[in-house]
């Protein structure tokens, strides 16, 4: 197709962006995918989408101290997020590029701009200001501030091969180079798109090339053009979205900024610890000073940090540098984004002055797991954009320290026994304890909970007296829960949604002489309460949560759940030695399958994949349906299985493991991701190939009475003619049933614990729950979250329950058809 004649005069006027909106060729949606290994004839394009477009909202601010505006307030409750497009690559024949990102089919018809391949129509508010950041600054303005722009009286630059687009608007700025543009290219190399040029405009900064060439764009490849005089011509240009649009990421961007960190640093360390405070005070521009930096940097030296000007470093050097920092105080500006070669327990406080509201260093933390906090100073002079200058209060900066160097929130004063952190040769670390040995009151009140903070430690030796050996083995980080494509029926459907919460840091732990009590507290060798084994070992917030809990341990020893708690000297247990290393497993909810699937499994894989070895595991008696064979298939052989009967028996384990689980009661750890990828695989291998793709996962032969949905005949049919498979979980070997999940691409599921096998089914699969009205359940949309997964729900009107226990519900069959119709949108 021979290139359209130009228009002479044709400027880029109002009419003309009228006339934008009707012509434009490629917006994302609707067009088919087109494979990017082939060059496309002049005129064509080929795209694909890399991801799926994602509800994300990033994290609340870590701290949010100092003169506080109300537009920080939002940022300080979490309240920023928006809808992801899809990221998009593609590959276009004969593309012309104007200005730092306008791209052009022709000499009349704007393309769409290279951060996202979505059209902005000119009747949004934000057009003018969106056209100019791509022409960027050296075209001009009518007096009604549209671009003047004689396309014919710009010259051209032809520019023949494969050429990548690096060009878009901040390209000169060494913060976009590290949030958009070198992602940006890490995801075209993925594809193969990066093996020709690279298109830039000039003029371009000389201290940016030291970083285009540590990431391959080296001079000889570079494809210049003048922004402002020429238009690029390119024969074959490839062209990749940016992963962040507004004030988010799309999920994809974790593993992108994982590829960029692993190209500078191919072995971080395993424990960061310096203390980094990223200063601009050699920083050539004197825009966004702080004007009392000498007393903030000896602030911050009395507490460990060093000071670092990160524009005289290599790029080599600071990516080292901030692979081995904790904790980075940091003064607002791009050197802040270096946080990317950070790991993901590393804390970031930015410094900044009260009238700038600056999201891309929280964009990026979402992106990373990562936690920022803020300190506000006051201004020094009147606002003048980013020239600004201003003063930090030295008694705000130490308040945000205080929550910097914390490793999580604390919910309650400190009753921990810890006393002192021993390293010994820089190789090893023991957490050590010194008991008080009052007499253990009935109320529970002197719990000594393990320590809010632990170090990285080897594990693969057994503790001695009165020490326990501890390792953090996933860091802390803030989720942001997924939202229900629909919540239908009665009542409430669902519990209340926050803007994220925050996991991990996730532990485990290496003690002697631990007896077992119940369903899993755990008692030193002096008898003293020393912690419990749950879903998390962490404290409680109030009095009252803590006797409903300490119930729950002791379980089968309370007789009623209106009996007082008894002394720990008064229960009837006998003491049962059990030699080698044993790793814990009994919990509360031990003989129900969810909790296996949500807590257990993830458990004993975790102790594998740290390589911690033991002899066996330890269980209370009476396991869920199917879980010996489960056990059985993952390795486990019969004699390494030891039970325990709860009511009569207080197990003394001599080396004992205990860890920390991947799932918090409100979310999971990203890092749990991996435990089912590897069970989805190995079920996956024996699957019939003609298995269906929908499911309904039914409680008809569910042998307990309580929670049934009672006009399951009525609703069967509608299921079956929209194409679903019922099948009773219960009934089948679990292998099977991860297998059915694994290549289900849309689930209809009664509430309950086969509802939970949806986090082995395929990224992007729907799930649909039908549950009784008032269904407060959080492990669905946590799972949801994890495994990148649309659900919704449908809730019945309860009914009552002849048989006792809870309730039954009923499902309105019209509720049933718009959630099918949901589910399939």
């Amino acid at each position: 197709m021979p290139p359209v004649p130009p228009v002479p005069g044709r400027m880029l006027a109002p009419s003309f962006h009228d006339q934008v909106d009707r012509d434009a060729t490629l917006t994302g949606q609707g067009q088919k995918v087109g494979a990017l290994d082939r060059a496309p004839c002049a005129g064509q394009i080929l795209y694909r989408e890399l991801d799926r477009p994602a509800l994300v909202r990033i994290p609340p601010a870590l701290c949010m101290i100092g003169p506080v505006q109300p537009a920080h307030r939002s940022l300080q409750r979490g309240a920023y997020g928006s809808d992801q497009p899809a990221p998009l690559a593609a590959r276009c024949g004969e593309l012309l590029v104007v200005g730092h990102g306008v791209l052009l089919l022709d000499r009349r018809t704007r393309l769409n701009s290279t951060d996202h391949f979505v059209e902005l129509p000119r009747s949004d508010p934000a057009f003018l200001t969106k056209f100019k950041e791509h022409l960027g600054p050296r075209f001009t303005y009518d007096d009604a501030g549209h671009p003047r722009v004689d396309l014919a009286g710009l010259a051209e630059r032809a520019v023949a091969g494969r050429t990548l687009v690096l060009a878009q608007p901040g390209h000169g700025v060494f913060g976009h180079w590290l949030a958009e543009i070198l992602p940006r290219l890490i995801l075209a190399r993925r594809l193969g798109l990066a093996e020709g040029r690279f298109l830039l405009p000039s003029p371009f900064p000389p201290a940016l090339m030291p970083w285009l060439a540590a990431y391959g764009v080296t001079p000889e490849r570079i494809a210049w053009f003048e922004a402002g005089k020429e238009i690029a011509r390119l024969e074959d240009a490839a062209i990749c979205s940016r992963l962040n649009r507004d004030v988010a990421y799309v999920p994809l961007a974790n593993s992108v900024f994982r590829e960029m960190r692993q190209h500078l640093v191919a072995t971080p360390p395993t424990q960061p610890r310096r203390r980094i405070f990223l200063s601009r005070q050699a920083w050539q521009q004197r825009s966004r000073q702080l004007a009392n930096h000498d007393e903030v940097a000896a602030h911050l030296a009395r507490h460990g940090f060093e000071q670092v000007q990160p524009e005289a470093l290599s790029p080599i050097e600071a990516a080292h540098l901030m692979s081995e920092a904790s904790h980075v105080v940091a003064e607002d500006g791009s050197a802040c984004l270096l946080m990317i070669y950070a790991a993901q327990s590393a804390r970031l406080l930015v410094l900044q002055s009260n009238s700038r509201l600056n999201l891309l260093n929280h964009t990026v933390a979402q992106a990373l797991n990562q936690r920022v906090g803020i300190v506000l100073g006051s201004t020094t002079q009147a606002p003048a954009g980013d020239g600004v200058s201003y003063r930090i209060d030295p008694a705000d900066l130490e308040e945000g320290l205080a929550a910097l160097l914390q490793s999580r929130a604390v919910s309650t004063p400190a009753r921990s026994w810890w006393k002192d952190l021993v390293v010994r040769g820089g190789k090893e670390a023991v957490l050590s304890y010194r008991p008080e040995r009052p007499t253990l009151p009935a109320c529970y009140d002197r719990i000594s909970w393990m320590p809010e903070r632990a170090v990285r430690a080897p594990l693969t030796r057994p503790a001695r007296g009165d020490e326990i050996l501890a390792l953090e083995f996933a860091g802390q980080c803030d989720v942001s829960p997924r939202q229900p494509f629909c919540a239908l029926g009665p009542g409430e459907a669902m519990q209340a949604l926050q803007a994220s919460w925050p996991v991990g840091p996730c532990l485990a732990y290496r003690a002697s002489d631990v007896s077992v009590l119940g369903m899993g507290l755990l008692l030193d060798g002096a008898g003293q309460l020393l912690l419990r084994n749950d879903s998390r070992n962490c404290g409680v917030s109030s009095a009252t949560r803590r006797a409903r809990q300490l119930r729950a341990w002791l379980g089968p020893l309370l007789r009623d759940a209106a009996e007082p708690l008894p002394d720990l000297g008064s229960l009837p247990v006998e003491p049962q030695v059990i030699d080698g290393t044993t790793l814990l497993l009994a919990q509360p909810g031990q003989r129900i399958f969810g909790q296996w699937l949500v807590e257990l499994l993830p458990r004993l894989w975790t102790a594998r994949r740290l390589g911690l070895a033991f002899d066996q595991v330890l269980l209370a008696a009476h396991l869920p349906p199917g879980m010996e064979e489960a056990l059985a298939w993952i390795g486990l052989e019969a004699r390494q299985v030891v039970r325990y009967q709860p009511q009569r028996h207080r197990p003394i384990c001599r080396d004992l493991l205990v860890l920390d689980c991947l799932f918090d009661e409100h979310a999971f750890h990203p890092d749990a991701a991996a435990f089912y990828d590897q069970f989805t695989a190995d079920a996956a291998q024996d699957a019939r190939p003609d298995r269906p793709q929908r499911l309904y996962l039914s409680r008809r032969r569910w042998h307990r009475p309580g929670r049934r949905l009672a006009n399951r005949d009525q609703l069967a049919p509608l299921l079956a003619s929209a194409g679903f498979l019922e099948i009773h979980p219960e009934t089948l070997p679990l292998r099977e049933q991860i297998a059915l999940a694994a290549g289900a691409r849309m689930i209809v599921a009664d509430e309950g614990s086969a509802a939970y096998l949806a986090a082995f089914a395929p990224a992007g699969a729907g799930l649909l729950l039908l549950a009784p009205e008032g269904t407060r359940n959080p492990r669905h949309g946590a799972i949801a979250q994890l495994r990148d997964l649309r659900y919704g729900w449908v809730m019945g009107e309860r009914q009552d329950n002849p048989a006792g226990g809870e309730p039954n519900y009923r499902v309105a069959p019209d509720l049933l058809v718009e959630g099918l119709r949901l589910l399939r949108a």
